[in-house]
């Protein structure tokens, strides 16, 4: 094997490992919300009193029956493993908790051998909204509201593991949460497995252009630096050489070219959007697909490889260089 080849493919599945990684992370988190949960709890997706985006898992203690009414919306004090909380909802949505209270009393913690879990979203207590503007789910008389409520249920305690946090709401995970979540997984996996489609692409890529240089080049297969010295051309800041009529780019994106074989070249700049230039030498085969070299830098040096492969093998390229700077 080339010891640039190594060095070309390895960042590349480097990149495809982290994506496969990524792509685990992501379709765990999507398919969260689908989970029961108890076995959220189980599997330690567990409410820790932060902000949250995905689905996690509360284990109820005890719920103070009687909701607060503000702006036509119930909010609900319960308490969980590590505190009170804020809960939004309609009297139904809690029924089987409201129902286990009823039935359980007023003792201290009394649901905690209900084994009672609700799988809950986060509403922080600020959030982003269109044009980077701060959104307020939370408004501070919101919060006031909430600790007079609190003060004044049976949840009311001065341990500070039971403290309220009035600054967020939860809410039920619903189905519209999980068919968002799910859609959203789908897209993003589909955008990985794409990067992970383009990385291999440009692995066999690389491979086809060092079999190709290998068979034009049967003599330097094993010794590629040699050649610097024995090609017709060499730009060692473009890094490119030319041999008996085939071109090498040996930057990063390796590429073989027969001259021979080019019915058309041409050169195609690109503006770089925080300023610059890009420049793509494109050569076209009569079967009309073609290879592309990219160059960012040293753009300045493509008058004098124009120049160079029009006089050699009369390509014909055109361009007015003062576009280059």
């Amino acid at each position: 094997m080339h010891k640039g080849y190594g060095r070309r493919t390895g960042p590349i599945w480097v990149v495809v490992a982290i994506m496969a990684v990524v792509m685990v992370i992501i379709a765990r988190a999507g398919f969260k919300s689908f989970q029961s949960a108890e076995d959220l709890y189980k599997a330690n997706e567990v409410y820790y009193v932060n902000d949250k985006g995905s689905s996690v898992a509360i284990k109820v203690m005890d719920i103070d029956p009687e909701p607060l009414v503000l702006n036509g919306h119930n909010y609900y004090l319960v308490k969980h493993e590590r505190g009170v909380a804020v809960f939004e909802a309609k009297s139904d949505e809690l029924n089987n908790v409201l129902e286990a209270k009823k039935a359980a009393g007023n003792a201290e913690n009394a649901l905690e051998a209900s084994n009672i879990y609700l799988s809950v979203r986060v509403t922080p207590e600020k959030s982003s909204g269109k044009k980077s503007n701060v959104k307020v789910n939370v408004t501070p008389e919101m919060k006031d509201a909430f600790y007079k409520k609190y003060k004044e249920s049976s949840l009311y305690s001065e341990n500070a593991k039971t403290k309220i946090d009035e600054s967020r709401i939860l809410k039920l995970t619903t189905s519209e949460d999980q068919w968002g979540d799910s859609a959203f997984t789908f897209v993003m996996l589909a955008i990985v497995l794409g990067l992970i489609g383009f990385q291999i692409y440009q692995t066999r890529r690389l491979k086809a252009q060092y079999a190709r240089f290998d068979a034009y080049f049967p003599e330097y297969a094993n010794n590629m630096k040699q050649l610097l010295d024995d090609a017709e051309y060499v730009d060692p800041k473009l890094k490119i050489l030319v041999m008996e009529g085939i071109l090498v780019s040996y930057d990063i994106n390796f590429t073989v070219i027969d001259l021979s074989e080019v019915s058309k070249a041409y050169l195609v700049f690109e503006n770089r959007r925080k300023g610059g230039m890009k420049v793509h030498l494109r050569f076209e085969y009569a079967n009309k697909k073609y290879d592309s070299i990219l160059f960012r830098r040293q753009l300045l040096r493509l008058k004098e490889l124009v120049e160079y492969l029009n006089e050699e093998y009369n390509l014909g390229l055109k361009v007015d260089f003062r576009l280059l700077g």
